[in-house]
């Protein structure tokens, strides 16, 4: 039987063993599992973002989405040229041409499609760079995202 003792810092193996695991870190590496996993998710006043890693096979193409979500009282600032910046890693290429398409008032997608030659989950660094706006003024924003892709 083994369990967490988070008092102590320990985890217990049969009684026997002991072996220490930092908590916060055992937290952190649980979260960054389920954010590769599951996509990354963040927010910041006004709006909040969403990256969710696509999946396919060794040289077809593979389609990611970013989603900037406008909240409370700001939408999309329809009049910004919105973008994305990507750095490919190794062995990936991505699609010159990222278009950012203004879904409603409050929603802004930018699909991503990349290209891999080997098996593999691979992190496409990029930043996105986008405008919300309220009634009475509007705020221009630039955010570093993390694309997991994973080729088969």
């Amino acid at each position: 039987m083994s369990c967490i003792d988070s008092t102590r810092g320990m985890w217990s193996i049969h009684g026997r063993q002991e072996i220490r695991i930092n908590m916060k870190k055992l937290f952190a590496f649980a979260a960054l599992a389920i954010a590769t996993v599951a996509g990354a998710a963040f927010a910041a006043e006004g709006y909040s973002i969403a990256v969710r890693g696509g999946a396919g096979k060794v040289n077809e193409k593979i389609t990611s989405t970013i989603t900037v979500t406008a909240t409370g009282d700001h939408h999309v600032n329809k009049e910004y040229p919105h973008k994305v910046l990507l750095t490919a890693p190794e062995g990936v290429t991505v699609d010159a041409k990222v278009m950012g398409v203004v879904a409603s008032d409050t929603t802004l997608t930018f699909t991503v499609v990349s290209t891999h030659a080997s098996a593999g989950a691979k992190a496409i660094a990029g930043e996105v760079k986008f405008g919300t706006c309220t009634a009475s003024s509007c705020m221009l924003a630039a955010e570093k995202v993390t694309i997991n892709a994973t080729a088969q």
